[in-house]
């Protein structure tokens, strides 16, 4: 027998090599053996894999991102009936204001952060309170339960005449719509400050005896209630004297109210909020109750007199 027919006759051990590993997975450099990979290159590609489908898990939560952020809501869609006639909105000192075929429709001390655009919105019929609710004027789910709300108030109120006025005007589009004019809006409007000074002067001729009122909170009281507030006023005077405490010339005085979930914190809030000037008030800051010259809150006149 040859060399080589010696050669030729001795088996090999079965030695194969995965293209596709080699192909596909860099760095992974064990060769199956006997019809296996090896543990460190199986360890290898499962990691890989988890890697990949990690890299798929991010970009599609990207790209949910990136649509939620071209579209206004987040949660569920609302359908707006067909366009009308642009609403002209004006600047309140709290807000933005628009009044449609008779409803005055007021959105007051607007924030924005990460969440959305967040505001406390009114619907008046003349001199009829028919709705009030702070809500994200960018979620979808919230505009809706907005509406559903002021309809069945509506309702239970009596106020049939405005109902059918209320169902056709105050529609999602229009709550997007005052949504947007309250991030146009800047935090102060530009004043000149001898008119500035002339407003202060007359504030403090309307208000009068108001000031020197023993009763004042009482007064309060009642501007609460006229404004459709409905709970107990103590913790929304108490809301008040705190939020009035940012005129006083040391630190203001440090309120935290305490309740369970959906017992009227905010609407407690709401209640002092809205006798305060807008620009008397910071949410979010460290801060937030403090103003750099004092400012008149208009309160009505007593039950007994002008």
């Amino acid at each position: 027998m040859t060399p080589s027919m010696e050669l030729a006759s001795v088996a090999l051990p079965a030695v194969a090599f995965d293209r596709g590993v080699f192909g596909s997975t860099p760095g992974c450099r064990s060769p199956l053996r006997n019809g296996r990979r090896s543990p460190a290159c199986l360890r290898d590609v499962m990691k890989r894999r988890e890697h990949a489908g990690h890299a798929a898990r991010r970009q599609l939560r990207r790209d949910r991102s990136s649509d939620q952020r071209r579209t206004p809501g987040r949660r569920g869609t609302d359908h707006a009936p067909a366009r009308g006639p642009d609403p002209e909105f004006s600047w309140t000192p709290t807000g933005i204001s628009v009044s449609i075929d008779g409803l005055t429709i007021d959105a007051d001390h607007a924030t924005n952060s990460q969440y959305g655009q967040r505001a406390l919105v009114s619907i008046r019929a003349g001199d009829r309170l028919c709705y009030r609710q702070r809500l994200n004027l960018e979620d979808p789910h919230q505009r809706q339960t907005f509406i559903a709300k002021l309809v069945l108030s509506c309702e239970q109120a009596g106020m049939m005449d405005v109902l059918t006025l209320v169902k056709h005007r105050v529609t999602p589009r229009l709550l997007i719509e005052l949504g947007d004019a309250c991030r146009r809006r800047r935090a102060k409007p530009l004043t000149d400050p001898h008119a500035e000074q002339a407003q202060r002067t007359a504030a403090e001729q309307r208000a009068g005896s108001l000031l020197d009122d023993p009763t004042i909170l009482s007064r309060v009281g009642e501007a609460m209630r006229a404004n459709g507030y409905a709970g107990k006023l103590e913790p929304a005077q108490l809301a008040y004297v705190a939020l009035t405490s940012r005129l006083l010339e040391e630190r203001p005085i440090n309120l935290e109210l305490l309740g369970d979930p959906a017992a009227g914190k905010n609407a407690t809030i709401d209640a002092a909020l809205a006798l305060i000037p807008r620009d008397g008030v910071s949410q979010g800051s460290p801060d937030p109750c403090s103003v750099p010259e004092p400012s008149a809150t208009k309160l009505p006149p007593p039950a007994g007199g002008s």
